[in-house]
């Protein structure tokens, strides 16, 4: 060391420090923009949830609520307790399936469905127990089995007036001996024949 010159050593300081503080500063902006790509994540992913996920006693994905684990009896689904702005929502099959209700000891007794239901697929309320259903103004469509072999269901409210036509699978209603449908809208047009289920009648 005693033959370095002192000019020169602190050169070589001087050069490592520049060195160390280029590697910080690309440290730190490798870390700023990793904290910004979580950041963006983070909110995709918020974005995300707003659209899907669970909102209340309901599973919900896009335009769709998907599944019911509440706790039965009176089953309000009413989307502007939610917040949600979708106006065009599916009921999806399966839904309120009672055979996987069951699975969770969920017995519905009355379902009121909010003014944005537009479409109930196939077998959506299967072997329901629910006793009345209320179903909104702008239902469009009511598919394959879905409140059907239901013997508990007595009574279905249509909300009037409906917003257009109303297409009900000839099977919907199949089994369920004990149903009258209430306040039934004019302007049905039946999926296959004017047959929608063997008793009952039609209010």
């Amino acid at each position: 060391m005693e033959n370095v010159k002192p000019e020169k050593l602190l050169t070589a300081c001087a050069a490592l420090g520049f060195v160390l503080l280029v590697l910080l500063v690309g440290v730190n902006v490798m870390a700023r923009r990793a904290a910004r790509a979580f950041d963006e994540t983070v909110e995709a992913e918020r974005s995300e949830y707003m659209v899907s996920g669970i909102f209340g006693d309901f599973v919900y994905n896009g335009d769709e609520l998907t599944e019911y684990y509440g706790d039965g009896g009176d089953i309000v689904f009413d989307e502007s307790i939610y917040g949600l702005t979708a106006d065009d929502i599916t009921i999806c099959t399966g839904a309120f399936n009672q055979y996987r209700l069951n699975e969770y000891g969920i017995e519905p007794e009355t379902v009121y469905l909010g003014n944005a239901v537009t479409r109930i697929e196939d077998r959506a309320f299967y072997a329901t127990t629910a006793e009345e259903i209320r179903l909104p103004a702008g239902l469009t469509y009511i598919g394959a089995e879905a409140f059907a072999d239901s013997p508990n269901l007595k009574r279905v409210y249509f909300d009037w007036p409906t917003t257009g036509d109303l297409m009900i699978h000839s099977d919907a209603f199949k089994g369920s001996v004990n149903v009258e449908l209430v306040n039934f809208p004019d302007g049905i047009v039946f999926d296959e024949n004017m047959v929608i289920f063997g008793g009952g009648d039609i209010g």
